[in-house]
């Protein structure tokens, strides 16, 4: 989608998913070795046309970590962000998702992954994964993927505090 603007400047608008995958109280963060400009991500992507935020956090998050079996948790919501400050002239309406893995998936403290099959004809893209303390020493991501951590945390304090009074 293209929007009009003043002075007769097009934006466009991509429809993004960002998907926040958690396992126990860790988020799952990547950087990319040969961008090291790109910083610390979170599993992100272009959404395919009439493809519904849950289905395209899942298939992102097999195509960039190559984990295919993650639990939906919600989805937290969706924000507007422009993309201009890192030269871009698009605007990007980005659908956050929650995910969970279990512990037989989050064996691993750091791994490396090769995205095959992120534009025709480019080269594999490696991601370097590490999972982060969500309730330690703070940390920031790249571009506003952040801007749905301090939602995460709140339902991941409310989901804990719910299972203890169970227990």
């Amino acid at each position: 989608m293209e929007v009009v603007l003043a002075e007769n400047t097009i934006v466009q608008i991509k429809n993004k998913v960002l998907v926040y995958v958690t396992w126990r109280d860790r988020l799952l963060t990547f950087t990319q070795p040969k961008f090291p400009e790109a910083g610390r991500q979170v599993v992100a992507g272009t959404m395919n046309h009439g493809e519904v935020p849950i289905a395209a956090a899942l298939r992102e998050l097999r195509e960039e970590s190559g984990i295919s079996d993650a639990q939906v948790v919600r989805v937290l919501g969706d924000y507007f962000y422009s993309m201009k400050k890192f030269g871009r002239s698009e605007i990007q309406h980005r659908h956050v998702v929650h995910v969970m893995v279990s512990d037989a998936i989050a064996m691993k403290a750091h791994w490396t992954h090769f995205e095959v099959d992120s534009s025709p004809g480019g080269e594999p893209i490696e991601f370097r994964f590490q999972w982060f303390l969500l309730f330690g020493e703070e940390f920031t991501l790249i571009g506003g993927h952040d801007f749905f951590l301090p939602m995460l945390k709140h339902f991941m304090r409310e989901h804990q505090h719910a299972r203890l009074n169970r227990d």
